[in-house]
């Protein structure tokens, strides 16, 4: 009977280890892959194919000329923090706010310019925001001077939330954000996200060198023992 019992007991710790093994990889990968989709809007382009639209060609010759005078974005990666702020609607036009019609903010606008890009390259840009200042972003790129290496972007917001009592005394509300400028590898991996792969994968790989054998060597052992036994 005990050596009946042994076999048992060293199965159940075979399948432990066997499993927690098989959780933790596919949870490792699963974080790495996971995409986030929590305040998060963001762009993605290739310098390329960006055109003058009909509404970036109104814009007022003044940008475009002191562009020199603009906040920059350099790829291949940049990252600021920036805020808007956004003036509240009148009170006389809460009614039809809350209807939902589309309200513009006022001073919800940045100019931003985009240098250093490849033009064959792909890139992304995104916005990030808390949720306290509920906000829907638009973004409009525009080639400066024919070539594809440097854009501008206009980043304009409105309000998407529902105005409070405690409101009622503001005139505008400020929104931080956080801007990122980042080249997408192969088209799909933010470059900025290489080191934390990298990272994962010489865990996972000292995992498979160290621990694995170790692992195999000790259930031999056991094994032996159990036949011996």
């Amino acid at each position: 009977m005990p050596a009946r019992s042994s076999p048992h007991g060293f199965g159940l710790r075979t399948g432990g280890s066997s499993s927690f093994i098989a959780i933790g990889s596919c949870l490792a990968w699963f974080l790495l892959v996971c995409p986030v989709h929590a305040n998060v809007e963001k762009i993605i382009f290739r310098p390329s194919n960006v055109h003058a639209s009909t509404e970036t060609a109104s814009w007022p010759h003044s940008i475009i000329s002191e562009r020199s005078n603009l906040t920059a974005l350099e790829g291949p990666f940049t990252i600021l923090q920036d805020h808007l702020n956004a003036a509240l609607p009148s009170d006389e036009r809460r009614h039809y706010w809350a209807k939902d019609h589309d309200i513009p903010l006022a001073d919800t606008m940045r100019y931003y310019s985009i240098l250093g890009l490849n033009p064959k390259a792909t890139y992304e840009i995104r916005v990030c925001w808390p949720a306290t200042a509920p906000t829907d972003w638009m973004f409009e790129l525009v080639p400066v001077s024919g070539t594809t290496s440097e854009l501008l972007l206009w980043l304009t917001a409105k309000h998407a939330g529902v105005p409070h009592t405690f409101m009622r005394d503001k005139v505008n509300v400020r929104i931080p954000y956080t801007i990122v400028l980042d080249h997408l590898v192969f088209g799909i991996l933010p470059q900025s996200c290489l080191p934390t792969i990298l990272f994962i994968c010489v865990i996972l790989l000292a995992g498979s060198l160290l621990l694995l054998p170790r692992l195999s060597k000790l259930l031999q052992g056991n094994l032996k023992s159990v036949k011996n036994a």
